[in-house]
């Protein structure tokens, strides 16, 4: 028996946000993937962070991708640039698993 993972909205539902209502910084999907949430910024593909524009910023920051998708370094430095720079909460959602 597969268990069918849980949609984007259901898991910032889970972290007490309401995501119609913060704004979110998505990096992995479409934004027509990641209905009830608003989104700011949507990046199917990133190659870095240097990417992200200096003035963007959102409530919530969240990067669905396999954890292998950029080195260890440039996912890092993306990670930490979301958290410090960018957001004020980051979800990783690891599809690899």
């Amino acid at each position: 028996m597969t268990r069918k993972a849980p949609s984007i909205a259901s898991i910032i539902e889970d972290l007490g946000l309401d995501g119609r209502h913060i704004s979110t910084i998505v990096i992995g999907l479409a934004t027509e993937e990641v209905p009830d949430v608003e989104v700011a910024q949507a990046y199917e593909t990133l190659s870095g962070p240097n990417e992200l524009p200096q003035t963007l910023r959102a409530a919530l920051g969240i990067v669905v991708a396999p954890l292998d998708y950029l080195s260890r370094t440039k996912s890092e430095q993306l990670l930490s640039r979301l958290r410090d720079i960018h957001c004020e909460k980051v979800l990783l959602i690891d599809t690899a698993c």
